[in-house]
């Protein structure tokens, strides 16, 4: 377990010092923008990434892969933290997601997952990198599940009967029928 340091010095002057940081010789609290002074040694302590030690992580294809960042010494941190998940590529670190919380879910793992990862927690504000917990991910092939098909909820199509050949010729005298009726109706109606 990381308890925040390599000595409970660094762990106390973390704890308890401001966020004073110094650009060309004027230092100021990160927060509040007042000016401050650092505490003797305080930079060195930042600089110095604590090794939190390696999570072994063992997930079924297709199931979440969840990286969980936390350190318990992260929580006496007065300052917002933010969380950097890298993977191992070969000799480089290859940068994954940057998230707030601790935690960070990968929907979904596959095969292409196995690996080495590393979650660096680092200061939102300063950028200072605290802690850094490694993980062993391995994915192991998941319970076969049966493929669900579902039966059509539709009705099953009918046949659409022939629609029988229709004599135009009468069609359109009863059209011109009933046209002439209520032309009839009109010049009888405007006449009276």
């Amino acid at each position: 377990m990381c308890v925040g340091g390599t000595n409970k010095w660094c762990t106390d002057l973390v704890n308890s010092c401001p966020m004073c940081q110094c650009i060309k010789g004027k230092c100021f609290d990160v927060r509040t923008k007042e000016p401050c002074t650092p505490c003797k040694g305080y930079s060195e302590c930042l600089q110095e990434i604590l090794p939190c030690g390696t999570r072994e992580i063992q997930v079924e294809e297709e199931a979440d892969l969840n990286f969980d960042c936390s350190v318990k010494f992260h929580y006496g941190i007065r300052d917002e933290m933010e969380y950097v998940l890298e993977k191992k590529n070969g000799s480089t670190m290859v940068p994954i997601q940057t998230f707030s919380q601790p935690t960070y879910v990968k929907y979904l793992a596959d095969f292409s997952d196995v690996g080495i990862y590393s979650c660096t927690a680092r200061s939102r504000t300063t950028r200072f990198p605290i802690s850094t917990v490694d993980f062993n991910v391995k994915v192991i092939k998941g319970a076969t599940r049966p493929l669900e098909i579902s039966q059509g909820t539709l009705p099953p199509i009918q046949d659409i009967p022939d629609i029988p050949d229709v004599d135009w010729t009468l069609v359109i005298a009863v059209a011109i029928l009933i046209v002439s009726i209520f032309l009839v109706i009109g010049v009888i109606v405007g006449l009276m």
